[in-house]
């Protein structure tokens, strides 16, 4: 009777060791799997009073920003460093200045620093808020 629980008892332990093991190889992927997946774009500096470029104004596709009034809210995308796919996400507060039927053109008011290289969040595949750690999932285009 002892050697039989002796050796289940063995056996536990070579088990509940080896799925620690195999976790613990594995934690970066399942942490990234529970990640909100985010898709990003960038900012184009408004061309849309002519050949003249307005500074501080952005054109940013109508699906990036949530709209009232006269006054938008959007997304970004903070890579943790240049080499990672993880990143933090930060809410801004812009005033819309024009629009066309792709994009709106925005302003910073004055406020958060805004820039052409911001990476503007278009899709997520789970709700986000400001701080968010998140997963960024690059677009792939097929080249026919």
């Amino acid at each position: 009777m002892r050697k039989k629980l002796k050796k289940i008892a063995i056996t536990t332990a070579v088990v509940f060791f080896a799925v620690v093991a195999i976790l613990t190889y594995f934690s970066e992927t399942i942490d990234r799997m529970l990640l909100p997946q985010v898709k990003t774009c960038e900012a184009v500096l408004s061309d849309l009073k002519g050949n003249t470029r307005i500074y501080n104004k952005y054109l940013v596709p109508k699906s990036v920003l949530t709209v009232e009034g006269d006054t938008g809210t959007f997304y970004y995308a903070h890579r943790i460093n240049d080499d990672s796919d993880e990143a933090y996400v930060y809410q801004m507060d812009v005033v819309i200045t024009g629009s066309d039927e792709l994009y709106y053109e925005v302003s910073n008011g004055g406020g958060d620093f805004f820039t052409t290289s911001l990476q503007l969040v278009y899709s997520t595949s789970k709700s986000i808020s400001d701080g968010d750690r998140v997963y960024v999932v690059e677009e792939e285009f097929d080249e026919e």
